[in-house]
């Protein structure tokens, strides 16, 4: 959603550019908070903290995406 919004902008009427831009800011915004808040579950969560770092050991996985699969796969290392 973020992404299409950005993409509207650029070619909103400027009448209608000012909603968008707040409607951007309140998107990231609001990513911004889940994103802490994922973050804090998972340093919070020994299980979750040990399987985000072993996935980030895996070259090409980094923070965002071992974020996103833990989140989605919890699953993930169980036998």
């Amino acid at each position: 959603m973020l992404t299409a919004e950005k993409q509207r902008l650029v070619s909103a009427q400027p009448a209608i550019q000012k909603l968008i831009r707040a409607h951007i800011a309140d998107l990231e915004r609001e990513l911004a908070h889940w994103e802490e808040e994922l973050d804090g579950a998972i340093r919070q969560s020994p299980l979750w903290r040990t399987k985000g770092h072993l996935l980030r050991s895996v070259p090409g996985i980094g923070h965002i995406v071992a974020t996103a699969l833990l989140a989605e796969m919890p699953e993930l290392g169980q036998p």
